[in-house]
């Protein structure tokens, strides 16, 4: 299970700073197929979405993860009782 808190728009900075090697930044669909690719991965997001004219950033990530994007907000029950929907999906027996 992984469970992103972010407020920003997905993003990779991963470049070599030596531009004789060889290599490419990560990149959202590199993302979305690395997590796909995981059989028992469940990818979490809450995120304050809203950037861009997207509506919510994280959901396409969280989505090929087989998890779910949340509200990022300051409702403190609202974000335990989310983050407690995916501790309930994890340890509850089905």
């Amino acid at each position: 299970i992984i469970i992103i808190f972010s407020d920003e728009v997905e993003q990779s900075f991963l470049r070599h700073s030596d531009p004789a090697m060889l290599g490419r930044p990560i990149t959202k669909p590199v993302v979305e197929n690395l997590v796909r690719a995981g059989i028992k991965l469940k990818v979490y997001a809450f995120s304050s979405g809203g950037w861009a004219g997207r509506p919510d950033f994280w959901t396409d990530i969280s989505s090929a993860g087989n998890g779910f994007n949340f509200d990022l907000t300051s409702n403190a029950v609202n974000m335990y009782n989310d983050l407690m929907s995916i501790i309930d999906e994890a340890c509850l027996p089905r």
